[in-house]
C-alpha cells in the first residue's frame, strides 16, 4: 500500500511540475508550450478536470477558441465516478463557461 501511495505521490508531483511549467509558458504567451505541458500532466492523470480547465483557459486566453471548445467537450465526457472537483477548480470551470458563453453570444449578436 505504501508503494501505491508513493506512485500516486510521484504522479501528482509530476503533473504539478507540468502545471507549473505550463503556467510559466502561458505567462510568456507560449500557448503551444503551455498546452503541451498540460497534455503531459493529463497523460499522468487522464481523468483530471483541473488540468483540462487550465488547458481550456490557456487556449481561450491564447485566442484559440476551437481548441478551447474541444477541451470543454472532453470535460463534458469525463467519467462520472471521478473525485469531485475542488471548490477552486469548480469556480474556474464556471468562470470559463460563462466567459465562453458570453463570447458566443457576442459573436452571434454581432458585437
Amino acid at each position: 500500500q505504501k508503494l501505491i501511495l508513493d506512485i500516486k505521490s510521484n504522479i501528482e508531483a509530476g503533473s504539478t511540475l507540468h502545471e507549473s511549467l505550463a503556467l510559466a509558458q502561458a505567462r510568456g504567451k507560449d500557448v503551444d508550450g503551455a498546452a503541451a505541458s498540460l497534455r503531459k500532466a493529463l497523460e499522468l492523470e487522464p481523468n483530471s478536470l483541473e488540468w483540462r480547465v487550465h488547458l481550456a483557459r490557456v487556449y481561450l486566453d491564447g485566442g484559440r477558441r476551437k481548441e478551447a471548445d474541444k477541451v470543454m467537450q472532453e470535460i463534458a465526457t469525463l467519467p462520472a465516478g471521478r473525485t469531485p472537483p475542488s471548490e477552486q477548480t469548480q469556480k474556474q470551470l464556471d468562470q470559463l463557461r460563462a466567459e465562453m458563453s458570453k463570447q458566443t453570444a457576442a459573436s452571434v449578436g454581432g458585437g
